[in-house]
């Protein structure tokens, strides 16, 4: 599921607003092979994944890089190899994912399951096999979002968050569950099939008693918030904030100026006591300036701008060859203050191996590399192989299918949904490989 973030999402991946090949419309096949000898009862209980960073995800209203975590839980069984799932993703601006998340997305038990399709041997035991359907709950709330393979998320505190987060989706991975540490596979290497052949080192989610809560809803922005100070009475304006968030208020007219505090507490504002408000009251302010972040090895740098006591800032990394960010908070003391710790990575290389490109892409979601395909709406790429290679000018033909999709397919009744995180130069890997497939 990391790879959900880095290479589905960022496509995305994400982790990408679609398969690569017929759908339902919301990034997911309509049935997925399972094998009845496989009990997904081992993988029943609740679990939180680590804390990951969303590539093109942002707060909108501020900017600030998002970062989430999935919240889920693994139910009842339809079958013996088909568990039940229901969850959510909660977002924060924060890599610690700390705090009251900024927003959510839901996901239904009654339409997100789990599928195991196959037992393998993995380091430390054995592992499974697995494909993850997610998809929305109704209420779910989004809009477009300022590019094609991202949508706004909320009314109120707007999110941009890739497409497919919100639309629903399918993931391959491979996962072990060793006490309630949960491991899942390890994103440099897969078989045919889209899936994982290693473990990653590191443990994904933990299994724990009951799910944190869902959260509070966000207060809106341009409210009028007034306070006052001897025979001085201020006002300033809100801006959307999450539920548990503070923001500093400043007036200044006419002589009078001051400053406040004010407390989103579940859609509710809520101005704290001691503002200042009279004829003497001097803002405080942060300067602009260059700062600098060291994460492992490397380090970063970003610039922080003027901003008033009170703000937090996310200051996005400008050091070439690496990425990453730090968010910073200005203090009343007028000083900058680093408010957890920052992200500085170096960016994976360009992914040139096509399997692991195919599955990076999400192509493999719907398509089997092999043999007839998932169903007849979503065939392998073998079949797209033996339809196009003898068809000139095939490159071109699925380099416009892939990227743009179609209201109609070959294969069945669902549409090819457009991908545009395929670049050029993923489809000039891409397509020669899938035509190479053997008839």
């Amino acid at each position: 599921m990391r790879r959900f973030w880095w290479y589905a999402v960022m496509t995305i991946a994400t982790l990408v607003m679609g398969c690569g090949g017929g759908s339902d419309g919301n990034g997911g096949n309509s049935t997925a092979p399972q094998s009845p000898s496989l009990d997904a009862r081992l993988y029943n209980g609740n679990y939180v994944s680590t804390c990951s960073a969303i590539p093109d995800g942002s707060n909108y209203e501020t900017g600030n890089p998002l970062y989430a975590k999935l919240v889920f839980t693994v139910g009842l069984q339809s079958a013996s190899s088909v568990a039940s799932l229901s969850g959510r993703f909660d977002f924060y601006d924060d890599n610690a994912c700390s705090g009251s998340a900024l927003g959510t997305v839901t996901y239904n038990v009654g339409s997100s399951n789990l599928y195991l399709i196959a037992e393998t041997a993995v380091a430390g035991g054995t592992g499974h096999k697995v494909i993850l359907e997610f998809m929305p709950a109704g209420n779910t709330s989004y809009s477009a979002g300022p590019t094609a393979d991202t949508v706004l998320l909320g009314n109120v505190l707007r999110l941009k968050i890739p497409r497919i987060l919100a639309t629903g989706f399918y993931t391959s991975d491979l996962w072990h569950l060793r006490g309630n540490e949960l491991y899942d596979g390890d994103e440099n290497a897969y078989d045919n099939d889209g899936f994982p052949v290693n473990l990653s080192s590191t443990v994904w989610a933990n299994q724990v008693p009951s799910l944190p809560q869902a959260p509070a809803e966000p207060c809106v922005g341009a409210v009028t918030l007034g306070w006052s100070s001897a025979s001085y009475s201020c006002h300033a304006s809100s801006v959307p904030t999450a539920s548990g968030r503070s923001i500093a208020l400043t007036y200044a007219f006419g002589g009078v100026s001051g400053a406040a505090t004010a407390t989103c507490q579940n859609s509710s504002w809520t101005v704290q006591a001691g503002g200042t408000c009279n004829t003497t009251y001097v803002p405080v302010t942060c300067p602009a300036q260059s700062i600098d972040w060291t994460s492992g090895s490397n380090t970063c740098s970003g610039t922080v701008p003027l901003t008033g006591a009170g703000n937090t800032v996310s200051v996005t990394n400008t050091t070439p060859g690496l990425q990453g960010a730090q968010y910073m908070s200005c203090q009343n003391s007028g000083n900058w203050i680093p408010v957890v710790a920052g992200l500085c990575n170096t960016p994976p290389p360009p992914i040139t191996d096509p399997v692991q490109l195919a599955q990076a892409k999400n192509c493999i979601a719907c398509h089997a590399v092999t043999g007839t395909g998932y169903s007849a709406s979503l065939p392998s790429f073998e079949r797209i192989a033996d339809r196009y290679r003898n068809n000139p000018p095939a490159a071109g033909v699925l380099e416009s299918r892939v990227k743009s999709g179609s209201n109609s397919g070959f294969y069945g009744s669902f549409p090819m949904p457009a991908n545009p995180q395929a670049s050029d130069s993923d489809l000039a890997i891409l397509i020669p490989w899938i035509l190479s497939q053997p008839q």
